[in-house]
């Protein structure tokens, strides 16, 4: 691993369409078609809400979502121009075991070349002191890097607003993910 070079990338948003896999799931549980999240949250109540989200994430349901038709071929790109690629997903895996098996056999299925497959947190930043730019589709989840000047790349959601980041300088927003290719060697 390079880690001089190291580039990591959230899953959901990012490799896949979240948070359109999850409103499909709901669908599916429900027999009801919801535009946004928080129009199912409000819809369906809190608990309900709650039920369904850990009816997810131990259904299996994950292990079938399409992924972003760009990611096989870009992260294949990092890792032939050198770079060392960490997934990094708030998923819990802390509270649902086989969810990190799952994704890890989901990426693998999926084609997506990488190095590890984490935890978002701050703790990357000690393990993997160089890391060039993170992506993400969540500023909140991406704070951290922020704060540490990293360059962060956000592929913006309609259900999320982004306001209260513009006094981060290392902050861009994409469209799609080769944009990326452009800000890097």
């Amino acid at each position: 691993m390079n880690t001089n070079k190291t580039i990591t990338i959230d899953i959901d948003g990012v490799l896949n369409n979240y948070p359109f896999c999850w409103l499909d799931y709901i669908e599916l549980h429900e027999q009801k078609k919801f535009g946004t999240i928080d129009e199912a949250k409000l819809q369906l109540g809190t608990e309900l809400y709650s039920q369904i989200k850990e009816q997810y994430r131990t259904s299996g349901f994950k292990s079938g979502i399409a992924i972003n038709p760009m990611a096989p071929a870009f992260t294949k790109l990092l890792k032939e121009k050198g770079y060392t690629v960490i997934i990094a997903t708030s998923r819990p895996f802390h509270s649902y075991p086989n969810l990190e098996k799952l994704t890890f056999d989901w990426l693998k299925s999926n084609n997506i070349t990488f190095d590890a497959l984490e935890k978002k947190s701050d703790h990357l930043l000690l393990k993997y002191p160089s890391i060039k730019l993170h992506i993400d589709d969540e500023l909140d989840h991406a704070r951290f890097f922020l704060e540490k000047e990293i360059n962060v790349f956000i592929i913006p959601r309609a259900d999320i607003d982004y306001k209260g980041f513009e006094k981060y300088k290392t902050l861009k927003f994409i469209n799609e993910l080769n944009e990326i290719l452009n800000y890097i060697d």
